[in-house]
């Protein structure tokens, strides 16, 4: 299976580590982030990487991590030329995916959860969406679901409608690219990730979450990179 890592958002949250860098690079315990990222896929089983980067980023990162083979993947550079969100930036690789399910993961998303039984559980669904529960859910994606079936997906939410958000890391088949020509941008300007999940329920498609154990850390901010720090300290 091919995994798409998302490494072109701007990471204003996150100035003054990113004045200079991409978010993708800034350091955690030494380590650029993007090295993280990569680990969680290869332990996963995954080889095959399409690293989803802007114009700013493009030159960093590949300049750290060439065609991928230091770090156990195969790499393949892919352009989103304007920051217009999540669905957006997985649609700039539909080429690259070739009509097979895949997995999606954000740049900054990091945990020490196994990834590859979330990947083993994919069978019949056609979206598969990591959760964690949080504290302030306007800050995310939230789920409300019945049982394991995804009902809702709203993105960060005015009220509070739940706490079951969504952790970064997502599992579509093809039906992904049979909605994205329906989608709109959001009142931010953006295509949202969460809209195409409503999109695929909302036409009665097979969506689930899986609920991660262990640690999640959404790295947004200079405060997350300290508290990631801790958590990455053996």
């Amino acid at each position: 299976m091919k995994a798409l890592l998302l490494c072109a958002g701007k990471g204003t949250r996150m100035y003054p580590l990113t004045e200079s860098i991409p978010k993708a690079c800034v350091p955690l315990n030494g380590v650029p982030m993007i090295v993280y990222s990569l680990e969680q896929l290869t332990r996963a089983g995954i080889r095959e990487v399409g690293l989803v980067v802007s114009p700013f980023s493009h030159p960093f990162l590949e300049d750290l991590l060439g065609d991928g083979r230091e770090y156990g993947v195969s790499l393949t550079y892919l352009m989103q030329e304007e920051p217009l969100g999540i669905a957006h930036a997985v649609g700039v690789a539909k080429d690259f995916l070739q009509h097979a399910p895949f997995f999606v993961a954000l740049g900054d998303n990091l945990t020490n959860a196994p990834l590859l039984p979330m990947i083993q559980s994919f069978s019949s669904q056609d979206a598969l969406v990591a959760t964690r529960w949080v504290d302030d859910p306007s800050r995310y994606g939230i789920l409300q679901t019945n049982g394991m079936a995804i009902t809702q997906i709203v993105e960060k939410p005015n009220e509070d409608i739940g706490r079951e958000a969504a952790a970064g890391f997502y599992l579509f088949s093809p039906a992904f690219f049979e909605v994205l020509p329906f989608l709109l941008p959001s009142s931010r300007g953006e295509y949202e990730i969460s809209d195409v999940i409503q999109l695929l329920v909302d036409r009665g498609k097979h969506c689930e979450v899986f609920r991660l154990d262990g640690w999640w850390k959404d790295v947004g901010t200079p405060l997350d990179v300290e508290e990631t720090e801790v958590l990455l300290t053996p």
